[in-house]
C-alpha cells in the first residue's frame, strides 16, 4: 500500500474541483479475496485521491491500523461522508505496472472503474479508479 500527499495531477485537480497546485493524497492498494484461510492472490488493484485539506492527519500507518472499511474511517476518523457516486465501467487492459502488481499477463482483460464520490454538499471527496480481475468474480456495487 502507497499513501502520500502530492501536488493534483491536472485531471485529478480537475474531478476533485481544485487548483492544480492544491495538494491531495494518493493511495494506492491491492487487495485480495480472501479464501478461507489461504491468502488469494491480488484481485483489485485501486489508485485513490483525496483533497488533503478534507483528510488532514491521512497517513499509511492511518489506513494500516484500521480495521472498519475505507468510507467508514472517512466518516469517523475525518467527518467526510461519502452519500453519492457516479461510475463509469469499461473493459480495458492493464498497462505493464498494472499486470505486475496484480500479478496477470499483460493481455488479461480488467474491469476498469472510474468513481468519483460526493460529500452532502454535493462536493466531490474522492477520485478511485479501480481495476478488477473479473475471472473468477464479478464486480457488484450498492450506492445509497
Amino acid at each position: 500500500m502507497v499513501c502520500k500527499k502530492q501536488r493534483a495531477p491536472s485531471g485529478i485537480a480537475k474531478v476533485l474541483g481544485l487548483k492544480s497546485s492544491d495538494q491531495v493524497f494518493y493511495i494506492q492498494r491491492v487487495l485480495s479475496l480472501a479464501n478461507s484461510s489461504n491468502k488469494s492472490p491480488p484481485t483489485i488493484l485501486e489508485d485513490i485521491w483525496l483533497p488533503a485539506f478534507a483528510f488532514k492527519g491521512l497517513s499509511l500507518q492511518t489506513l494500516q491500523n484500521s480495521n472498519a472499511p475505507m468510507y467508514a474511517m472517512f466518516e469517523t476518523v475525518f467527518g467526510v461522508h461519502m452519500v453519492r457516486a457516479v461510475e463509469h465501467i469499461r473493459a480495458v487492459m492493464p498497462n505493464p505496472a498494472q499486470a505486475d502488481l496484480l500479478k496477470v499477463e499483460a493481455n488479461t482483460p480488467l474491469l476498469s472503474v472510474e468513481r468519483t464520490s460526493f460529500s452532502y454538499q454535493d462536493f466531490p471527496m474522492e477520485f478511485r479508479q479501480g481495476y478488477y480481475l473479473t475471472q473468477k468474480h464479478h464486480y457488484r456495487n450498492e450506492l445509497g
